[in-house]
């Protein structure tokens, strides 16, 4: 109109724009509290950040406006009804203004910020699957550790002791072997050997269920042996931390007689000891020490034997020339009218069994044979090394006048004898 004052026209259009504002506003401010419960409100911290942020937004998408002097009382009762919430207010209203005009500034800052914030919880999942991965191979690795740990505990050796019952061994002799089959924790078969001294130790296995067997006797050191037990011997060796485990059941050797020894038994035994690595040089002297007992028992068994050979053939032998040494007159026996002995030539006959040039042979041919006597009942009664002693009943007498004056008596004749059973000498009891 052309009678309008121009002032008054710029003050109204002034008005419409602030009123569209503070519409904006209102808008923003219902869309504000719809995210917000009732009488919520920013802190000064949050106040301050949302100034901070806004600022530069506000510049851009809304340039301050020109200052209007004397606005009206709308415009003033417009701001005082909204001075009690400007700040997030105002941002509020500004953000909404962006969104009406189509500038997304505000809008993008917040999905940069949501976007921030969804990277920022997705690095820290991320981590966290990580450190529980982490924690999770760790308790793997531990548990596996613990397992290896018993395993190997598990399979360790256990020392062993058993024991051990034989007279007379000691730390000079060679050790005790063992055969030792059976099954170990892991149902595997075991078959090992090894040995065990005279105090039960040396021996040792991982734990299982096992039968032990002696192959050969140890050695002693002065060649004494022992017999190889027949038995077996059950033990089981338990899955525990005990660092000696001791087997009951005793291992009992009964010494060898030298005269029960053979070569077999000597050689299976130092074959078996010289196994024994650490008993190698003990073995070899043993051993030595149980031939050379096992020749000087050969050799007086030979000589036993031989002795007894000749005693089979002496005592025959003193017999007869007992009885031919007191037999040197014909006369009828007083208890036997048919025994009558006649020996014409008594030296010759009783000096067969005699060795020539003996002593035996010296009293001979001095005369010293009985005479007129008859020898009954003639037998050997002791035996002593080369010597044979034989008891003879002898009637002896003297020819008188119509008849014979006879006496009975016993006698002993104790024949020695050299190694051709020759009579060396003799004596008369």
């Amino acid at each position: 109109m052309a009678g309008n004052n121009p002032k008054d026209e710029e003050l109204t259009k002034q008005l419409d724009e602030e009123l569209v504002e503070q519409q904006l506003a209102e808008e923003a401010e219902e869309a504000i509290d719809s995210l917000y419960e009732a009488g919520d409100a920013y802190s000064p911290e949050e106040d301050e950040r949302m100034t901070q942020l806004l600022t530069p937004i506000q510049r851009t998408a809304h340039p301050v406006m020109p200052v209007v002097q004397g606005p009206t009382e709308s415009v003033r009762t417009t701001m005082k009804r909204n001075e009690g919430r400007v700040r997030h207010k105002v941002a509020a209203a500004l953000i909404s203004i962006l969104a009406i005009f189509g500038i997304g500034l505000g809008a993008g800052m917040y999905t940069n910020h949501l976007k921030s914030e969804q990277e920022t919880a997705a690095i820290m999942a991320e981590n966290e699957r990580k450190a529980q991965e982490a924690r999770e191979a760790q308790e793997k690795a531990e548990a596996e550790a613990e397992e290896a740990r018993i395993q190997e505990a598990a399979h360790a050796l256990r020392t062993l002791k058993f024991i051990v019952s034989a007279v007379d061994l000691d730390s000079l002799s060679t050790r005790i072997p063992l055969v030792v089959t059976g099954v170990d924790l892991d149902g595997a078969e075991v078959q090992t050997e090894g040995f065990i001294n005279y105090e039960g130790d040396g021996l040792s296995l991982i734990p299982g269920e096992y039968t032990a067997s002696i192959p050969a006797s140890p050695i002693r050191s002065n060649g004494g042996l022992y017999k190889t037990p027949s038995e077996t011997y059950s033990f089981r060796v338990p899955n525990n931390e005990e660092e000696v485990i001791q087997i009951d059941q005793a291992i009992v050797l009964i010494p060898l007689n030298v005269a029960e020894t053979t070569d077999d038994i000597i050689n299976n035994a130092y074959n078996w000891a010289v196994k024994d690595a650490q008993f190698a040089g003990v073995a070899e002297e043993n051993s030595a020490a149980a031939r050379k007992a096992l020749s000087e028992e050969k050799e007086r068994k030979a000589a036993e034997e031989k002795r007894k050979q000749a005693e089979e053939q002496r005592a025959p032998l003193a017999q007869t020339f007992a009885e031919k040494f007191y037999t040197n007159v014909g006369f009828p026996d007083p208890d036997d009218d048919s025994k009558v002995s006649v020996i014409t030539n008594w030296s010759a006959v009783v000096g067969q069994y005699v060795a020539p040039g003996s002593a035996a042979a010296g009293k001979i041919g001095s005369g010293n044979g009985a005479q007129y006597s008859f020898a009954t009942s003639v037998q050997a009664t002791d035996i002593s090394g080369d010597s044979v002693t034989v008891t003879v009943d002898l009637v002896s007498g003297n020819e008188i006048k119509n008849g014979w004056t006879l006496n009975k008596s016993t006698k002993t004749i104790t024949c020695t004898f050299d190694d051709n059973n020759k009579i060396v000498d003799y004596s008369i009891g």
